[in-house]
């Protein structure tokens, strides 16, 4: 089961079935230039992230979720430019810090 959410920055939220899709509308109500977006979600994903996000904001944690995947992209296409240029590290020499990292 899914829901559908429409949520505005400090304007509460308001909950509705729609075709069991989860769809959430985002927007901020500030004069920072923002776009809408409907979004899906499984059901299960947006509890957790309604248990984890409380009261603290929807639109700011997305955006921030949005902003660090991202930037996770941008490190991995570095990554991949590093090899193309000196080449993969040795598959003994990852095993050895991943052993180190806690």
């Amino acid at each position: 089961m899914v829901r559908s959410l429409v949520l505005r920055s400090g304007a509460g939220q308001s909950c509705q079935r729609l075709f069991g899709l989860t769809q959430i509308l985002l927007w901020y109500d500030s004069n920072m230039a923002v776009r809408k977006w409907s979004v899906s979600i499984d059901e299960d994903l947006a509890e957790r992230v309604e248990e984890h996000v409380g009261g603290r904001g929807l639109s700011g944690f997305v955006a921030r979720a949005v902003e660090h995947e991202l930037e996770r992209d941008a490190l991995g296409e570095y990554l991949d430019e590093l090899d193309v240029e000196f080449g993969t590290v040795p598959a003994e020499l990852v095993e050895d810090f991943d052993k180190l990292w806690p």
